[in-house]
């Protein structure tokens, strides 16, 4: 599921991504579809890869993501906007898994029943 984007979301260059990520810019470029699936886009003008993509497809986590992004110089109102990004990647996992345990308990409580 791509995650939404928000217009004052975090977004990164191809080099920058790689680097946060600790992987090189030919994996980057390799899973192109992937990260244009998560919100990524690319054009003349270069990447733009929202940095809530890469928690999302599990190259890196929130916290960690957080920490190698200030090593980046990003601007305070960036480095904010960055941690609303991670805050709301992480709600969206957490939303699902509470569906997940709730469609499991539902279907345990009411799976054995039968109707008269």
């Amino acid at each position: 599921m791509a995650a939404k984007l928000h217009e004052n979301e975090v977004f990164l260059s191809l080099a920058q991504a790689a680097s946060v990520t600790g992987s090189s810019e030919g994996r980057v470029r390799y899973n192109k579809e992937k990260l244009v699936g998560e919100g990524a886009t690319v054009s003349e003008d270069g990447w733009r890869i929202p940095a809530a993509a890469l928690i999302t497809l599990g190259w890196v986590d929130g916290e960690t993501l957080t920490e190698r992004l200030r090593s980046l110089s990003l601007s305070q109102v960036q480095q904010l906007e960055l941690e609303v990004a991670r805050l709301r990647a992480e709600n969206e996992r957490l939303r699902a898994e509470v569906e997940e345990h709730t469609a499991s308990f539902s279907a345990r409580l009411f799976g054995g029943r039968r109707r008269k």
